[in-house]
């Protein structure tokens, strides 16, 4: 009897310890599986944002070339609007106001009169249109006043989507440095500004290139930029 009891005694406990071991290993396998899902989630995720700040540079480069067709200056591009977010437009260095765009906004980016395109907040990203950064072999690249391109740029980029946004534009997976400065990616008040840094004249990937993402080694920080207009 006892030992028929122990016998019993015993099948139960393989039983017990072998669905622990099958509870575990499944358990397991479910976690390893959602940690890749959330890995490809954040790769889709990746490509989907650099998609979607390509097709904005190339949005807002297409209307910055509208507005010189139909006749705007470079010194008359206006990117004004409400910058600082309190509501209202004000012509003064907070908003980016332009003392030589034409009054009735026919050249300002953002204006219905002008290029009628909507702002696109990509935070937590810095967004930028710039007047300071000369891209090498790009238009003229002499350190004055006329050469720096307008850019639109967005600083503090993640890693993952630099890179799928140079995957995007052709690079190879080596990501692209420079040292210009993220600091000089400011709003303007006056196009054009001082005469800026350069991009492209360290790493020859990124000379010539009218959009790229690149690691900042200044300032350790991933920048993408789009030339609006090269000069």
């Amino acid at each position: 009897m006892t030992q028929n009891h122990n016998t019993q005694s015993g099948a139960v406990f393989y039983y017990i310890l072998l669905a622990v071991v099958l509870i575990a290993a499944l358990t397991y396998f479910v976690a390893r599986d959602n940690r890749a899902s959330v890995g490809l989630l954040s790769d889709d995720q990746a490509r989907i944002t650099a998609n979607e700040i390509i097709e904005y540079g190339n949005m807002l480069a297409s209307t910055v070339q509208k507005l010189k067709l139909r006749g705007c200056s470079d010194i008359e591009i206006s990117i004004q609007r409400d910058w600082n977010g309190n509501g209202s437009i004000q012509d003064d260095a907070g908003d980016n106001y332009n003392p030589n765009a034409p009054s009735d906004k026919s050249c300002h980016i953002f204006d219905i009169n002008g290029g009628n395109i909507n702002f696109r907040d990509f935070s937590p990203y810095l967004y930028r249109i710039s007047s300071t950064h000369r891209i090498e072999s790009l238009g003229c690249s002499d350190p004055n006043d006329s050469c720096p391109e307008l850019l639109f740029g967005l600083r503090h980029m993640s890693e993952i989507v630099c890179h799928a946004i140079n995957k995007k534009l052709g690079f190879s997976n080596n990501m692209p440095f420079d040292s210009s400065g993220a600091a000089g990616f400011v709003g303007h008040t006056e196009y054009p500004p001082l005469g800026g840094t350069t991009i492209g004249d360290e790493d020859p990937n990124l000379e010539g290139k009218t959009s790229a993402c690149y690691l900042d080694n200044d300032d350790d920080e991933y920048i993408f930029y789009q030339v609006l207009l090269v000069r």
